[in-house]
């Protein structure tokens, strides 16, 4: 008999202990003294994830490409924030995008640059500025949060 089932909110990389139970039905209904559990069995959920591929990114006038790597038997969707360091400490939030990638796969986002981080560029002149990347996944898989620079 093959028995398959839904297992929602596990937690990527952790460790499940289950046991398969049979009840006979009967016309009265299920029979529970009737029945037997399987021997105790575990699993281990994949830790699926999304990658950024590259940390070196590069912009141009008003967008900047980033590179991203769904490695998960599920679409990979969410919201990236980048953020670089401003004068004095300060952080500038240079975009925020939200994004879907389909299970196994890469693509390249287009992420459109706040005004504030394009000045932010220009005054750079060329010289590659700090920052770091994150996403969160809206799924619970594992996201990044990973340093970058981005240079024109």
């Amino acid at each position: 008999m093959l028995v398959s089932a839904q297992l929602p909110d596990l937690q990527p990389g952790a460790s499940y202990h289950y046991a398969l139970v049979a009840v006979p039905i009967t016309s009265s209904g299920p029979d529970f003294p009737g029945g037997s559990a399987g021997a105790d069995e575990s699993l281990t959920a994949l830790a699926e994830q999304l990658d950024l591929t590259r940390t070196v990114l590069r912009a141009s006038s008003a967008t900047v490409a980033v590179p991203l790597d769904c490695q998960s038997l599920n679409t990979c969707a969410g919201t990236l924030t980048l953020r670089l360091r401003g004068a004095r400490g300060s952080t500038v939030t240079c975009a925020t995008s939200t994004f879907s990638l389909g299970s196994m796969s890469q693509h390249t986002l287009s992420a459109h640059l706040s005004r504030t981080c394009t000045a932010l560029l220009a005054r750079s002149r060329g010289r590659p500025v700090g920052g770091a990347a994150s996403a969160r996944l809206s799924s619970g898989q594992l996201g990044f949060s990973v340093p970058i620079t981005i240079a024109r």
